[in-house]
């Protein structure tokens, strides 16, 4: 059944089992001013889909007294009826204010008109509301008495009360219902043919609305209106149905009936930056049919389900849009004089709808010729609709709203015309000059698409946290209570304990006296007459205060565990001999116990200390990663596995773990220790991220999306999890959900990066100039000599538009050469704070970066190199300097160092001054073995001001171990001990151990050795050192045993064993086997 066409019979009959009530209350008028001295009679009706509900009493409205109206209606409405309850989404309600006019002499009937109309809707009833307070303007009706009055006087108010005894819908089925609501804006750039015509025409819209698998209702807009581009637009919505409303400003729908949705993603078919552009010209400079009105529909469970099954059918749901003439007034039936000189069809591409959690499109969409083979191919229904959307026409078709009235002397002619274009259609020839026109006009149209829940819904975060809870279990949060002999002998052995700390508390309080008189060389007999004294009386202590019976009582518990758990007895002994060896039994092993607990209590033995560890959980952590830098793996892992030996609930030290072993490409073990750290805590959303990863690099898709889903469902601005949620898909070959999550995730970046830059209190830079990119290089670059290496940069990003190759053997770079000097560097580029503020920008600035980021900081490179690929062919992204230092650490961490440097190259091409570029190079030719070019490099990093300390170790240790091979010591020395003092190790203690041995300084050798061998007792050179120090300062047994270690943990420096060798020669000792 159309619009405009359903039966209002079972709307208002209230015999139905299934009706309801919906009761509308008026209770007040306020505002209401007449100036007449003999007052207004009035009355209100209340009309609902052309038919009148009720009318009220009349009221007298004097100037001294405005009564209440006090009246209230019902309107039945049956809830399984699913027309009846679309006719409530988007059908007003209309209340008229009729005046009666005062009879006239041999008047026999009293005359009314029309004072004032308000309108509202019932769209909260459907939502599930019971209850609606109202406060609504009314509007004049043309030449009424209110339309009179004076704009500076309030204008009247109707006070409305709606109420229901139930919701109209149960909550099961407004669970399953949907609401769909349909905005049409406005048809612009019409054919240039529509304007030089005189004649007015309907303009009408419509688009099929799935009721089930087999039948559509047709969804129809009406009333267009042809505007000039010099009209104002239209603020409000309107009503789709305006049949009954008189009053011009009544037909729009109450501010609080709709909502504006803002920042939703416009799409559509003019994304291109050329229809864009011709988009904003339509809208500005050319004419448009505006029909500005909102169409709700209620879906039920069926009509729901089938509107998703035909969004997944066909991708493309059509808008027809037709232009005829003026309906002659015939409800229900297409005039036969009724001639459509225009039909085009607009096809909206609703699989973004399908998108989980996506319920909102809107975009502007073109308009093409309507030709029954392409449309039956893009939509997948045979037939379109633009028959009965017209039947429809001359039923909610208002010539209120037409432009130009119709003349009684028009319709002959209007007869005639239509006459000649149907003779005309008959051998197509107009019908080919309506395509052309639609292809030449390049006309569109702006529509708005919302529903009320996702036709495809996003799990739900319960129960993406079941998934995950069963893919991977978490850990119980306390142990699980086992009982055993062991444990049954150790709780009778903390009872005892317990109860002897009582007794000997007692004991302390009784002969807290006597101790203080006792003499000080008392005889042996009378010291021991006192202890039995003071026996007897902690004996009568116990047994008279009761506590005698409460130790027996405190025993007992514990005693039934070990005769149950120790002697396996849980039924009771019939035979007494049997019983009383049982008893001996159990007595002789429970004396034995009780003396066992009384000496470790009462031992005045030194207790031995529980372990205490030099190190913590942080500093062994520094210590593998300084493993890590020195490719020393086995060392790492070692440090990582006594982090979780140490602390096995900690999620950190199994997420680090999991880390290291993603960088020596064991991804069983990886994923083993995620499953580990995420069943510790679910919530860590960086275990869910990289485990994520991890199953996304072994192809388990599906498992990494719902890995990924929960980690959005708990943080739904993570911009990382949108990027990799979005390249997931992508790798699936879901391209529409990949696109749609891309753009999501950019427009979440891009407010996370205006944030970002109000936090630093940067402003948005505009774009520079040739001449102003040039001027920025000269402040950056030396004059002299640095500038002449980067020749121009690039104004779009700030760098340089042609990046030369550097010379890696130029002499420019060496920080010995004239001209650079600290305060030279100073002068160049800004401070660390401003430096690592710019680097930050730089990589949240692009959502690739950022995740390659986040990937490469935690081994994962072979998704942080898809993301570099992407931000390479990105059209806001492409080569740039942090692009490329991102890069250059994905080669070294993968020893791939000639392309590692290549790189690096190219970033310092970019930013010449970039200290992180310039760390990055000194690593790769320190790996390379070309140790005199990496010093220059660390030098010249060693005099930029300010670097971030989690930088100058690393350059600290190299660079001094590079000086101690040049037999530089005292240099070493110094560069040594900085990581001692900011962040020491075994590594820099001993460096500072050698450079003292070699200088002869073998006290503050031995003491550095030793800090070195608390960080590490098991470095084969700490040990090899202490041996040599021992031979020098004439100590066999402990050069013997520090050589004894060195052997043992497998030294392995040849150069150092020899010269040991040599030296134990020399003195005759120090090696066992002489």
């Amino acid at each position: 059944m159309q619009d405009g066409q359903r039966s209002k019979l079972s709307l208002y009959s209230g015999n139905d089992k299934s009706t309801e009530k919906i009761n509308i209350f008026i209770k007040k008028c306020k505002n209401l001013i007449t100036q007449k001295p003999e007052g207004l009679t009035l009355y209100a009706k209340i009309d609902f889909n052309e038919v009148q509900i009720a009318e009220s009493p009349k009221i007298q409205v004097t100037p001294e007294n405005i009564p209440d109206i006090n009246f209230s209606a019902v309107l039945n409405v049956v809830t399984t009826d699913q027309n009846n309850l679309d006719d409530i989404t988007y059908k007003p309600i209309i209340i008229t204010l009729i005046e009666v006019l005062p009879k006239e002499k041999k008047q026999k009937e009293e005359k009314v008109q029309p004072f004032g109309q308000c309108t509202f809707d019932l769209l909260d009833l459907i939502r599930g509301k019971t209850e609606l307070s109202l406060k609504l303007p009314v509007y004049a009706t043309p030449g009424s008495t209110l339309e009179s009055q004076p704009a500076d006087l309030s204008m009247p108010e109707l006070e409305i009360k709606v109420m229901l005894e139930q919701p109209l819908l149960t909550e099961e089925e407004l669970a399953k219902s949907n609401l769909l609501t349909i905005t049409l804006d406005s048809m612009y750039a019409v054919p240039e043919p529509w304007l030089n015509n005189n004649r007015e025409y309907a303009y009408t819209s419509s688009l099929p609305l799935p009721v089930n698998d087999e039948k559509d209702n047709a969804i129809v807009f009406v009333n267009g209106l042809l505007k000039a581009p010099t009209d104002p637009p239209a603020k409000h919505k309107r009503y789709v149905d305006t049949r009954g409303i008189q009053s011009a400003s009544a037909v729009f729908l109450p501010a609080l009936s709709h909502h504006e949705e803002q920042n939703v993603e416009e799409l559509g078919d003019f994304q291109a930056k050329e229809d864009l552009e011709y988009r904003l010209t339509a809208e500005k400079e050319k004419h448009r049919i505006v029909w500005q009105a909102e169409r709700r529909c209620f879906l039920n469970q069926t009509s729901n389900l089938a509107m998703r099954d035909q969004v997944l059918k066909a991708r493309y749901w059509p808008i027809e849009i037709m232009r005829s003439s003026i309906p002659t007034g015939v409800k229900g039936k297409r005039d036969e004089d009724l001639n459509m000189s225009y039909h085009g069809v607009v096809y909206i591409d609703m699989q973004p709808l399908l998108y989980p959690g996506a319920t909102h499109i809107r975009g502007a969409y073109k308009i093409y010729p309507f030709q029954d083979g392409e449309y039956a191919t893009k939509t997948k229904r045979k037939n379109g609709i633009a028959d009965e959307a017209l039947k429809v026409v001359s039923s909610l078709y208002d010539r209120n709203f037409a432009v130009l009235p119709v003349k009684k002397d028009q319709k002959a002619a209007e007869k005639k015309d239509n006459k000649k274009a149907r003779e005309s259609n008959a051998d197509g020839h107009d019908i080919s000059q309506s395509v052309q026109q639609i292809i030449e006009s390049k006309s569109f149209i702006l529509i708005d698409i919302k529903f009320d829940k996702p036709l495809i819904p996003r799990k739900p975060f319960d129960l993406l946290v079941k998934k995950v809870s069963e893919l991977i279990p978490p850990r119980p949060k306390y142990p699980l209570k086992t009982n055993s002999a062991e444990k049954a002998v150790a709780d009778f052995h903390g009872q005892i304990k317990s109860i002897l700390n009582n007794i000997i508390d007692d004991y302390r309080k009784l002969n807290l006296d006597e101790n203080d008189s006792i003499s000080e060389t008392p005889s042996k007999s009378s010291r021991e007459s006192e202890f039995e004294i003071k026996r007897k009386k902690l004996l009568f202590e116990l047994n008279s205060t009761g506590k005698y019976f409460a130790f027996k009582e405190q025993l007992k518990n514990s005693v039934i565990k070990v005769v149950r758990e120790k002697f396996l007895r849980t039924s009771a002994l019939n035979d007494p001999d049997e019983l009383q060896q049982f008893l001996s039994e159990l007595y002789v092993f429970l004396i034995d116990e009780l003396h066992k607990s009384l000496n470790e209590s009462l031992s005045v033995e030194d207790v031995p200390a529980t372990e205490n560890h030099l190190t913590d959980s942080q500093q062994m952590k520094h210590f593998a990663i300084e493993a890590e830098m020195n490719r020393n793996y086995d060392l790492a892992a070692y440090y990582y596995q006594e982090r979780i030996a140490r602390e096995k609930d900690s999620y950190s030290n199994w997420y680090d773990y999991a880390v290291f072993n993603l960088l020596i490409e064991d991804l069983a073990r990886c994923e083993e220790c995620l499953k580990e750290c995420i069943s510790i805590n679910a919530h860590e959303i960086n275990g869910l991220l990289l485990y994520s990863a991890i199953c996304a690099m072994q192809e388990k898709y599906d498992i990494a999306e719902i890995f990924l889903e929960r980690v959005t469902a708990q943080e739904n601005e993570h911009v990382v999890a949108w990027t990799l949620h979005s390249m997931l898909y992508e790798q699936k070959g879901q391209e529409l959900n990949a696109d749609i999550t891309l753009k999501k995730v950019l427009k979440m970046n891009q407010i996370q990066y205006s944030e970002l830059m109000a936090s630093l209190n940067i402003q948005p830079q505009h774009a520079e100039t040739e001449d102003e990119a040039a001027k920025k290089e000269e402040e950056l670059i030396d004059e002299s000599k640095l500038h002449a290496e980067s020749k121009s940069r690039n104004s779009k990003r700030g760098t340089l538009t042609n990046p030369g190759k550097i010379k890696l053997n130029d002499p420019l770079i060496k920080s010995k050469s004239p001209g650079i000097s600290h305060q030279k560097l100073e002068d160049l580029g800004p401070s660390l704070k401003e430096k690592q503020s710019m680097t930050e920008l730089a990589i949240n600035k692009s959502i690739y970066l950022r995740t390659a980021d986040f990937l490469i900081k935690n081994n994962a490179f072979a998704w942080a190199e898809k993301c570099m690929a992407k931000e390479l062919v990105s059209p806001n992204g492409g080569p740039s300097c942090q692009y490329h230092i991102l890069l250059t650490k994905i080669k070294l961490a993968k020893n791939e160092l000639e392309d590692a440097e290549k790189q690096c190259c190219e970033a310092l091409a970019f930013d010449y001054q970039n200290y992180e570029a310039w760390i990055l190079w000194g690593h790769i030719r320190y790996l390379t073995g070309e140790f005199r070019d990496a010093k220059e490099r660390y030098e010249r990093v060693l005099l930029f001001p300010e670097l971030p300390s989690n930088q100058t170790h690393a350059i600290y240790i190299r660079l001094a171990s590079i000086y101690l091979k040049e037999e530089n010591y005292e240099e070493a020395k110094k560069l040594f001990l900085y990581p001692c003092k900011n962040s020491p190790s075994c590594m820099s203690w001993l460096g500072v151990g050698i450079c003292c041995y070699r200088l002869e300084l073998l006290e503050e050798a031995k003491n550095a050795l030793a800090e070195a061998n608390i960080l590490n007792n098991k470095a084969p050179e700490v040990w090899a050192y202490l041996s040599l120090i021992c031979l020098k300062t004439n100590k066999p047994l402990e050069a013997e045993q520090a050589y004894k270690y060195a052997i043992k943990l497998n030294l392995d420096n040849p150069e150092l064993l020899d010269e040991i060798h040599l030296l134990q020669e020399q003195l005759g000792f120090g090696n066992p086997e002489f």
